[in-house]
């Protein structure tokens, strides 16, 4: 009897799922559109942005001729800082109603913001057909105030401001606008009563107490701002900006506790940008283990949250906790494949420990879930960069900027990349950065990457003008432009007026190499040898644990013919870690010149074994191989240089010669010679093969080939252009 029983209580729980869910699917498009709708204003309101998010894609989705749900998602990623995502929304909601005032007016801020001086104009027709059916807008008025600054016409812009408090006093954007113009003619007193205004006039106090608030800060009124803080907690404990910026305040006074406290009670306040600000201080004020165990508990608590989890694979990564970030990423990949950010994550983990084509696996599929991800792009040219190949890598990057135009990392990487290596192009690196959306062209960045190029193309004069227009106080403190004056009052000859820069630029950052080789090298000019080496012995001393700081060292000692120092500071390097393989490569040559070819090629395994695609190890173990006698043996890694990288011209040049010799690959060797003289750079650095040496290998191989009348072009090109290289003579 209970059996039956059951039996039907089951029967009857499956009927009212049945139900239940045919109820749900029996709703009309429009009811699931209002409840979408409805769910993610609710959202909205609370701070949840990311479950807003997936309320008003839903909605989209429902009904995809409606304008408002692209709107709101513009505003969600708006808020979320997603930008890039917000202006497509946004775009999408004014092509699907172009009279849709909020998007429009979103969209002309978009375009104000960020757009260049060519775009401007498009943004304030926008704004113009808003006015022309609302002339009282305050915020299209603002917005058309910011296009007119933007211009360059601050009296419009103050005039426009002006009458959009008339409209609305309680427009607390406006104020705080018109506060600005007036600080930017230097009049603080009335920046200040605009504001007192506001907070007069404002509907919520509070707000408007935030903006004088923030005020007195840039002020540096700091008990002013305090008071002002303090007042709004006073009324509402859990107002988050106030609490955000009573933290802010406490860390410009150094009172680390103070702010940690007030950025802990912001981060138990509803909304994902609360959630993370604990954890971030954390980490900010040098607490790396409690900042991690903080990311840790949240992301356990919040385990779909993406942002969260991003925020903690980073911490990982800044802390060295590669291990850990990886477990997570695997986790999280095996559950999930097709995560495009756990993807690119998990790629960067792979680069950092030298897995390169591991990492070129996970972002190849981040690219097929997500085509358009400018980071994909920007961390695959830093893949290729390592791999040694300058075309690719550069390739990559104009791909990202292509997708992304604002995607400033990649601009910057980019007009570095211009500036190395045999193929350096310094005046692209100008062009590139000139073409910088106007928000970015005269960022503290963009002028310190443009003063490089300068120095690179020896236009010193322009180089200093540009460092000129620098305002004194970021001059001063800097390092990048503390480092670009010491380097031009050097380059100048004023040895002893650059190092005071040079030092207080590796006095902010200790780990940069070009302040520390720069300041040495004012020294080595003074023919200081030893004080040379003396600098930079005593700060890598402070360093042991780090590679590059220990190859430096070595390189100094290097110079100096000191050869057994050297071999010892190459040995720390390789004791701290040298994922570029370069420490290795030079211990391996000082073995070399000693013709200890074995000792050299343990060593090269060794260091194979951990980073079986570095290029630059199986170089050098091919040829230590070769000197060996190993020629099959030194093949193999030519081979498989080639294999990662078809445009390594070294190992094509290099496997030519060695199939050649054997006289039965002919065709195969004068394929690859071919290839090496058709991608080498016409300059090339100290000790590699140029185009004459790979000349010289092809006119070797026509020769063995029978084809005597073109070895003679190739090999005579080879001795023009090496008249004092005794072997290509031969």
């Amino acid at each position: 009897m209970s059996s039956m029983i059951a039996k039907k209580f089951s029967a009857a729980l499956l009927l009212f799922a049945l139900v239940a869910t045919t109820a749900g699917c029996l709703k009309s498009p429009d009811e699931k559109y209002a409840d979408y709708m409805a769910s993610g204003q609710e959202y909205l309101e609370k701070g949840d942005y990311g479950a807003a998010l997936i309320e008003f894609k839903n909605a989209a989705r429902t009904k995809s001729t409606e304008a408002e749900p692209f709107y709101q998602i513009a505003l969600c990623n708006d808020r979320r800082g997603q930008t890039q995502e917000a202006i497509v929304a946004v775009q999408q909601a004014v092509k699907l109603d172009p009279n849709h005032v909020e998007a429009n007016l979103l969209l002309a801020r978009y375009m104000v913001q960020m757009g260049g001086s060519d775009i401007l104009p498009q943004a304030e027709e926008l704004i113009n057909g808003v006015l022309a059916d609302e002339r009282n807008n305050s915020e299209a008025l603002f917005v058309l105030a910011a296009t007119r600054a933007r211009l360059g016409s601050a009296e419009d812009a103050e005039n426009l401001l002006q009458e959009a408090l008339r409209n609305t006093p309680e427009h607390l954007q406006s104020s705080m606008a018109l506060a600005r113009l007036k600080l930017n003619e230097g009049k603080p007193k009335e920046a200040e009563d605009i504001l007192k205004k506001a907070v007069d006039s404002a509907s919520s106090k509070s707000e408007a107490k935030i903006a004088l608030g923030q005020f007195y800060l840039g002020q540096n009124r700091d008990a002013d701002a305090q008071k002002e803080f303090e007042q709004i907690l006073d009324a509402d404990a859990k107002f988050g900006p106030a609490l955000l910026g009573l933290g802010m305040l406490h860390l410009k006074k150094g009172e680390k506790d103070e702010a940690e406290a007030a950025y802990k009670r912001a981060s138990a306040l509803p909304g994902e940008l609360y959630m993370p600000l604990y954890g971030q201080v954390l980490m900010l004020n040098g607490k790396e283990a409690e900042g991690i165990a903080e990311f840790e508990r949240l992301v356990k608590e919040h385990p779909k949250d993406r942002a969260l989890r991003t925020r903690l694979v980073t911490a990982y990564v800044q802390t060295d906790h590669l291990a850990e970030a990886e477990k997570l990423l695997d986790e999280v990949i095996a559950e999930t494949p097709n995560d495009a950010d756990a993807r690119l994550q998990r790629a960067e983990v792979y680069r950092r420990t030298n897995r390169l084509p591991k990492a070129q696996e996970d972002l190849a599929a981040a690219l097929e879930y997500r085509p358009n991800s400018h980071q994909a792009h920007f961390l695959l040219a830093k893949v290729y960069g390592e791999l040694g190949d300058s075309r690719l890598q550069r390739q990559e990057l104009d791909e990202a900027l292509r997708i992304n135009p604002e995607y400033l990392l990649a601009r910057l990487e980019l007009a570095q990349a211009l500036l190395r290596g045999a193929t350096a192009t310094p005046q692209s690196a100008i062009d590139l950065l000139n073409e910088a959306p106007d928000s970015q062209r005269n960022t503290a960045p963009v002028v310190a990457a443009r003063i490089w190029a300068h120095i690179a193309l020896k236009q010193y004069t322009d180089a200093r003008k540009e460092l000129d227009k620098v305002t004194p106080d970021v001059r001063a403190t800097n390092p990048e432009f503390l480092l670009q004056e010491g380097m031009l009052q050097s380059l100048a000859g004023s040895y002893a007026a650059a190092r005071p820069y040079l030092e207080k630029s590796l006095e902010a950052n200790p780990r940069d190499l070009r302040a520390l080789n720069a300041l040495a090298g004012t020294y080595a000019a003074e023919n200081k040898q030893a004080v040379a080496i003396a600098t930079v012995r005593d700060h890598a001393a402070k360093y042991p644990g780090d590679a590059q700081m220990q190859i430096s060292l070595a390189n100094w000692y290097i110079r100096a013919k000191y050869v057994d120092e050297a071999e010892k500071a190459y040995e720390a390097a390789v004791k701290a870690g040298d994922p570029s393989g370069d420490a290795t490569v030079m211990l391996s040559r000082i073995y070399v010149e000693r013709k200890e070819l074995d000792r050299a090629d343990k060593l090269l395994t060794k260091a194979l074994e951990t980073s079986p695609g570095n290029a630059n190890l199986l170089l050098m173990r091919a040829s230590v191989r070769d000197g060996l006698g190993k020629p099959d043996a030194a093949i193999d890694d030519y081979r498989m240089v080639v294999e990662r990288n078809p445009e390594n011209y070294v190992a094509l040049n290099n496997l030519a010669y060695l199939l050649a010799a054997r006289k039965s690959d002919l065709e195969e060797a004068l394929k690859y010679a071919q290839q090496a003289k058709e991608i080498a750079p016409t300059v090339v650095q100290p000790g590699q093969p140029g185009v004459a040496e790979i000349d010289d290998t092809l006119g070797w191989v026509f020769y063995l080939r029978g084809v005597y009348a073109s070895a003679v072009v190739h090999l005579r090109a080879s001795a023009e252009a090496n008249p004092k290289n005794p072997i290509v003579q031969y």
